[in-house]
Formats: C-alpha cells, structure tokens, sequence
C-alpha cells in the first residue's frame, strides 16, 4: 500500500513540524556528553528582556558558523526553602525552552532539552542546531 512508502521527503516534512525529531542515538550521545558542545551562553545575572536579546543573538549567530550543538545555562531559579529544594522561581529556566520554540527561533532548532547533570542539569539547557542551508 501506498502508506507503506514513505519518502524521506515526507519524513523531513513532518520533522519541520516536530523541533524535537533527532535520532535517538545522536541523543543519547549529546547527553552521556560523547559530542563537543559548540558554545556556551551563560545567562546568570541577565534580566529576562536581556535574555531574550542574548538568546536571540547567541542562536543566530551560531547557526551562521554551522555550529550545532549549544548549551544555554539558566540557572535554577532562587532557592526558596531546603524544603522546597530547587523548585524554585526560574523565571528563565520557565521562559527560555518556551523562546526556543518560537517561531523566530524555531526555525534553527532541531532539538532542545534540560542537559545533563554535568552540564548543569536542570539549571541548563541543551540545543541542537539544524544545519545552515547556505554551507559552502
């Protein structure tokens, strides 16, 4: 049957749609830290406005080197109590993978996730560039 025959056209098609789609073995090896990370942007200290200029311009900008594989530090919010442990209110740790999926930076993205505990954990995030369709 025609459902069957599936064209890698159509696969990539539907990836469009899905900023998540990445083979589950790349995956396994940016998190047990086998793939060099590209570049870092450690955004403590930065206002949520300053971040998203920051995010913007980091994303970009390494796109355009034909990076891919990037780590955006957030931090883990403020502590509130031991009791409470790190839930605390990381108005980037919220923002920053809601940005990411944006239709401005979306389009650079094929995958993104909290990192590793070596790599910052749940204060951090990992981001897989698509490749830039202008390589030489």
């Amino acid at each position: 049957s025609n459902k069957d025959r599936i064209s890698e056209h159509d696969l990539l098609n539907e990836a469009k749609n899905k900023p998540n789609y990445l083979d589950k073995n790349l995956i396994k090896k940016i998190k047990n830290g086998k793939i060099k990370i590209d570049g870092k942007l450690d955004l403590h200290g930065y206002s949520a406005s300053e971040s998203r200029h920051l995010i913007v311009e980091f994303i970009e900008k390494n796109f355009s080197l034909q990076k891919r594989l990037l780590l955006i530090i957030t931090g883990k919010g403020q502590r509130l109590s031991v009791s409470q442990g790190w839930r605390g209110t990381g108005k980037l740790k919220e923002n920053v993978p809601i940005w990411l999926k944006s239709i401005q930076l979306s389009k650079y993205i094929l995958w993104s996730d909290s990192a590793g505990p070596e790599n910052g954990g749940e204060g951090a995030i990992m981001v897989y560039l698509k490749k830039s369709k202008n390589e030489s």
